[in-house]
């Protein structure tokens, strides 16, 4: 008996448990209906903190982030304003007003790996994604999980200049996975179990 129930709890805990997965394309089904965030009305210059429609990026650790001309360094093509790591010495991280299913955006000139963590309002870790550096380097990234509540950019003790822009994301709690049909079988067998050994007491 206590096989059976250390079983379906193995069963219920792979079933409940919040899965991530990394977007690397805009046509993605996981950004359907997803709203699109830019920076062509900021003003250019750096900041620590700063709050772009329903989205608040904020550094972690040491300097600081940039809103800059998307050919500031003379190195990337493109017109507009995007989000850079140019004077960032440390990490960063987005919030996101409400809890979203899934977000990605234009990620630009990486030259290490990133680590991309997301986590619910209750600061648990749901997964953590790899963003890939370039070249080539104009690429497409994001995490798709149910109810993500902010994003921590990880550079892994490098100095990355890299450029974020046109930042998808889909508003809205995701429904937890459904328990397995395997977990809802082990589930009748614990039960039908149970009602054995009452009838034979």
């Amino acid at each position: 008996m206590k096989t059976l129930i250390a079983a379906v709890a193995l069963a219920m805990a792979a079933g409940g448990a919040a899965q991530a997965s990394l977007i690397t394309s805009e046509s993605d089904p996981a950004l359907t209906g997803a709203s699109i965030t830019d920076f062509n009305s900021q003003t250019i210059g750096n900041f620590t903190s700063a709050s772009v429609g329903d989205l608040t990026f904020s550094v972690i650790g040491g300097g600081q982030l940039r809103f800059a001309q998307f050919n500031e360094g003379g190195d990337f093509g493109g017109d507009g304003i995007n989000l850079s790591t140019r004077d960032l010495t440390d990490d960063f991280r987005i919030d996101f007003a409400s809890p979203v299913s899934a977000f990605a955006t234009i990620w630009g000139a990486a030259n290490t790996t990133w680590d991309v963590s997301v986590y619910d309002s209750g600061d648990n870790l749901i997964e953590t994604q790899t963003f890939p550096s370039g070249p080539p380097y104009d690429e497409f990234f994001g995490v798709a999980a149910a109810n993500i509540s902010y994003a921590i950019f990880d550079q892994n003790g490098s100095r990355d200049w890299v450029l974020l822009d046109d930042i998808r994301v889909v508003s809205g709690e995701t429904s937890p996975v459904p328990l397995p049909a395997g977990g809802l079988l082990l589930l009748s067998g614990l039960g039908a179990a149970v009602l054995l050994r009452r009838s034979k007491g």
